[in-house]
């Protein structure tokens, strides 16, 4: 049911696009994170630990959230979750599928990998990103 809603939706969001809702052609798509405290259970503890600066005990369980945005439909593509201190690319590679040929990938450093990026160009997706927090701000 939640599949035919949402095809159901996409056609109608696409029906009601023209050339000027596309950025250069493409359709423009970026991706972002941020965390969530969970309810204190046995359960939450377990799959999302509470953050390693709190005394056992003293602290919520954390969950973080990686999710792809459809800047040109103004939808939600996908959304990955993860513990708390794991990082945001290991995210993106789970929800890879929301992107196709013909996207335009923008992030910010946190989702800048070679790796997740040449999975993109496989796809014929391009992308727009910041440069790694590690690399120097100089570039040839």
């Amino acid at each position: 049911m939640t599949e035919r809603v949402e095809n159901a939706s996409d056609q109608l969001i696409r029906k009601r696009l023209d050339e000027g809702d596309y950025w250069y052609g493409f359709e423009l798509k970026a991706i972002d994170g941020t965390s969530v405290l969970l309810d204190d259970t046995g359960a939450n503890r377990e799959k999302y630990p509470q953050s390693v600066n709190q005394k056992a005990g003293c602290g919520f369980p954390i969950m973080g959230i990686g999710g792809v945005l459809n800047l040109t439909k103004g939808t939600i593509c996908a959304a990955g979750f993860s513990k708390h201190r794991e990082h945001g690319v290991r995210v993106a590679h789970r929800i890879l599928e929301a992107f196709n040929e013909g996207d335009l990938y923008k992030a910010d450093r946190a989702y800048n990998s070679y790796g997740f990026v040449a999975q993109l160009c496989e796809k014929e997706v391009e992308s727009v990103v910041l440069l790694n927090q590690r690399r120097s701000a100089k570039l040839d």
